[in-house]
């Protein structure tokens, strides 16, 4: 066979294969159209009745019902979390009770963790008050004795009626005793009210000489105000036997600032250098800051610092109180009402011609 001819007869079947391929096409999709054709009435069966259905009263019920349920959860929702936000703030109000941490331990109920001193309130009672039953709550709550609450001042009252009673006691057993035995009894409650003493006021223990003599305890020694107050009103309680003399206590913060205000009475602050500077305005500044420190450390109200010129003629000396009072203020940093200047009156001393005291008040 020519060339020509096998070209020719490759042509035919390729063009016989081709022909079959679509042929096998055209099949597909006659078999796809005849299943849409039957599925056609199906889908338009329930596009009809769902669009109908959607339109009729029953439905429109349905969706009311729907909405009306998710509305009511939501409004469950709030009032749940309102009664929670109020339960936990009324038990973090509660003197006793600390709330340490709070998670979600389920859709409707809560963990709690905390603390209570066994003389509060029932923190159950607390949630119950408001609302929380104890099927929405974990309550875990560990056992502690509060400081700064009416519980911790309660246990204090009964420690001290405790140690009464036990005073009471002893005194009643030594009445019975020889007395060799009241003696030894004596020194043994000495040496229980020293401890009772050292563990209930450390600071001021390690500053006073505190002796026992013929059933009395002599203090002796300076103690800052809040110390001295705590002390002369508490002491009692923790003394077992005899009483207590307070005559050589002294308030420090008094005393101290009883020497501040002699050492600037003393003070004449017109007094000058051969330069004619005012040589005792340093000092006097220096005093008042002292003063002013020891008056905040016990809680004090810081003085008014008034300026008295005592002088046979005041006219010669007035135009140098007001430069004094400017220089003292920059000095000391003090406000411009804290430092006042007093009407002139006559010297204390009549050999003294003028002298300008600094009294703090």
């Amino acid at each position: 066979m020519s060339g020509s001819g096998k070209n020719l007869r490759k042509s035919v079947d390729a063009a016989a294969e081709e022909i079959s391929r679509l042929q096998s096409r055209i099949d597909e999709l006659e078999g796809l159209l005849n299943s849409q054709r039957e599925v056609a009435p199906v889908v338009d069966f329930f596009d009809k009745n769902i669009k109908a259905f959607a339109r009729s009263p029953k439905a429109k019920m349905i969706t009311m019902i729907v909405a009306a349920l998710v509305l009511g959860s939501v409004v469950i929702g709030v009032i749940q979390g309102i009664k929670w936000r109020n339960a936990l703030a009324a038990m973090r109000a509660e003197p006793g009770v600390e709330v340490v941490s709070v998670r979600q331990a389920g859709l409707f109920k809560k963990h709690i963790l905390g603390l209570r001193d066994p003389l509060s309130k029932s923190p159950m009672a607390i949630l119950e008050e408001n609302g929380i039953s104890a099927r929405q709550v974990d309550l875990q709550m560990t056992e502690y004795h509060s400081l700064n609450t009416q519980f911790g001042r309660m246990r204090e009252e009964g420690e001290a009626k405790q140690l009464r009673t036990f005073r009471q006691q002893m005194i009643g057993v030594a009445g019975q005793l020889s007395e060799e035995h009241r003696r030894q009894m004596d020194e043994e409650l000495g040496k229980i009210s020293s401890l009772l003493l050292e563990m209930r006021f450390p600071e001021a223990m390690r500053r006073l000489d505190l002796k026992y003599s013929d059933g009395i305890w002599y203090a002796d020694g300076e103690l800052p105000e809040d110390q001295f107050l705590d002390f002369k009103k508490e002491v009692h309680r923790f003394i077992l036997n005899g009483d207590i003399d307070f005559n050589r206590l002294n308030n420090f913060t008094d005393a101290k600032l009883g020497s501040i205000s002699a050492a600037l009475y003393k003070l004449n602050l017109l007094d000058r250098d051969l330069n004619d500077n005012f040589v005792n305005l340093e000092q006097a500044a220096e005093l008042i800051a002292e003063h002013d420190k020891h008056s905040e450390q016990s809680k004090r109200k810081k003085g008014t610092v008034r300026l008295i010129l005592e002088a046979k003629d005041s006219s010669q000396y007035s135009d140098h109180v007001h430069p004094i009072r400017l220089k003292l203020l920059d000095l000391t940093g003090l406000s411009a009402g804290r430092i006042r200047v007093e009407v002139p009156t006559p010297p204390k001393d009549p050999v003294v011609d003028a002298f300008l005291r600094v009294v703090v008040e």
